[in-house]
C-alpha cells in the first residue's frame, strides 16, 4: 500500500482530535509495528500530542506471534508501564476482561481502542462493567486505517463508531459500506486511485439514525444457509471468542446447509464441557444462526501455519481445506 504523507497526516489530527489525545497520554505499543493501526493510533497520535510512547519487546508483554500471550506477565507490563492509551485486538480484550476481573489491571487508562476483528457485545458489555474506558473502532488500509470511532463523548456499544471528520460513509442499497473523502495512493506497482472516488471496502453493514456505523460482515465470507439466510460468520465468532472457554473460532457454511465451527478452546476442556459452552451460546443465537456441529482444533491458528494474517485475521480458506472435510465425518468423530 503507498500512503502519502498529507493523507497520514490528515487521519493522524482527526483520530487524535476523536480520541481526545493529550499530552500526559502514555501510549502503550501493544500491536506490531508492522501493522499500520499501531502506527497511526498509538506513533503517530502521541507525537503529534507531545505525548509519551512505550515500544516495549512483544516478550516483555508476554505476547508470542499474534494470540499467544502470557497472561502474568501481560498483568505485569501493564501494571509497571501504566499506560493511558493502547489499541487492543479482541482476544486482549478478553483477557484485560479477565485480569480486571482479578483486580490485577492499573487504574491509569483514559482511552482503549478495540479494532482489527468484531468485538461481540457481550465482551463489550463485560468490560464496561469494569468500568474500562473501551471504544470500538473500523478502518481499512485503502483508507489510511481509521474511519470511524466511537469516543468517550459519542459511544454506542455494538457500533464501530461515527466516520471521523475527515471521512464519509456510505452503505448502499445491497448492504455493502462505501469510504469516501480519503484514500492511499494506491497499491504498490499498480495504478493510482482515484482520491474523488469512494472505497468499496468489501464489508457489509448499515447506519443506525443517528450515524453509528455497525458492520455485520465480509460480502465475500456470507454464508447462505439451509434457511435461505445470508449469515456473516464474524458476527457468530465474535459471540463464539466473548465465551471464557473458547479462545479462537472460524465459522463456515457446510454442505448440508448448516453451520461448521472450527474451535480452538481457551483451556483443557472436555467434550461435555465444550458442548454445553456451544448449547450456551446457541440460545442466544436465532434458530437460522445456530451451530450445527463442531471441530476441534488440535492448535491454534498461527501466522507460520497460514492460519491466520500478520494482523490476526483468520485465513479462511486455509482453515477450510485443513478442517472442513472433517464436517462431512459423523458427528461423533468430529467433536
Amino acid at each position: 500500500m503507498r500512503l502519502g504523507l498529507r493523507t497520514i497526516e490528515r487521519v493522524t489530527t482527526s483520530l487524535a482530535e476523536v480520541a481526545g489525545a493529550r499530552t500526559k497520554d502514555r501510549a502503550l505499543v501493544v500491536l506490531p509495528l508492522s501493522i499500520l493501526l499501531e502506527n497511526i493510533g498509538s506513533v503517530y497520535v502521541p507525537i503529534i500530542s507531545g505525548a509519551e510512547i512505550i515500544v516495549p519487546d512483544a516478550s516483555e508483554l508476554g505476547i508470542s506471534g499474534s494470540s499467544q500471550v502470557d497472561a502474568e506477565r501481560f498483568a505485569e507490563a501493564l501494571n509497571r508501564f501504566r499506560p493511558t492509551t493502547m489499541i487492543v485486538p479482541p482476544h486482549l480484550l478478553k483477557l484485560l476482561v479477565t485480569l480486571g476481573n482479578q483486580q490485577r489491571l492499573p487504574d491509569s487508562f483514559r482511552f482503549i481502542a478495540v479494532g482489527g476483528a468484531p468485538a461481540g457485545i457481550r465482551l463489550l458489555a463485560a468490560a464496561d462493567d469494569l468500568g474500562l474506558p473501551v471504544f470500538q473502532g473500523y478502518g481499512l488500509s485503502e483508507a489510511c486505517s481509521v474511519v470511524t470511532l466511537n469516543s468517550p463523548a459519542s459511544n454506542r456499544p455494538g457500533s464501530v463508531g461515527k466516520p471521523l471528520p475527515h471521512t464519509h460513509v456510505r452503505v448502499a442499497a445491497d448492504n455493502r459500506i462505501y469510504i469516501g473523502g480519503i484514500s492511499a495512493d494506491g497499491y504498490l506497482d499498480s495504478a493510482d486511485f482515484d482520491h474523488d472516488a469512494e472505497i468499496d471496502s468489501g464489508d457489509l453493514g448499515y447506519l443506525d439514525d443517528e450515524g453509528y456505523l455497525y458492520v455485520t460482515g465480509r460480502y465475500s465470507n456470507l454464508i447462505i444457509t439451509g434457511y435461505g439466510r445470508n449469515i456473516s460468520p464474524e458476527w457468530i465468532e465474535s459471540e463464539l471468542v466473548a465465551h471464557p472457554a473458547i479462545a479462537q473460532a472460524a465459522v463456515f457454511g457446510d454442505e448440508t446447509g448448516g453451520i461448521t465451527a472450527v474451535l480452538v478452546p481457551a483451556a483443557e476442556i472436555s467434550p461435555a464441557q465444550l458442548a454445553d459452552v456451544l448449547d450456551d451460546i446457541n440460545s442466544m443465537l436465532p434458530d437460522y444462526a445456530r451451530i450445527n456441529r463442531h471441530i476441534v482444533a488440535p492448535s491454534p491458528f498461527r501466522i507460520d501455519t497460514g492460519e491466520l494474517t500478520p494482523g490476526g485475521a483468520l485465513v479462511r480458506s486455509t482453515i477450510a481445506q485443513r478442517y472442513m472435510s472433517l464436517a462431512r465425518r459423523p458427528l461423533e468423530e468430529t467433536a
